[in-house]
């Protein structure tokens, strides 16, 4: 099952409980989220916050 969803040996999963089953996901590392989200940034932080 690790080949088939591509899992590595000794990765984490979060378990999560639903009616009548529960669902494990894996949990991925903060590095592994940077620039899934695609377009430009429009995003203007405050000037006290820099």
């Amino acid at each position: 099952m690790r080949e088939q969803f591509g899992l590595a040996p000794g990765q984490k999963l979060q378990a999560i409980a639903l009616p009548g089953r529960i669902e494990l996901v894996p949990t991925l590392p903060p590095a592994a989220l940077r620039g899934f989200l695609q377009g430009e940034n429009t995003f203007e932080r405050e000037p006290d916050r820099l």
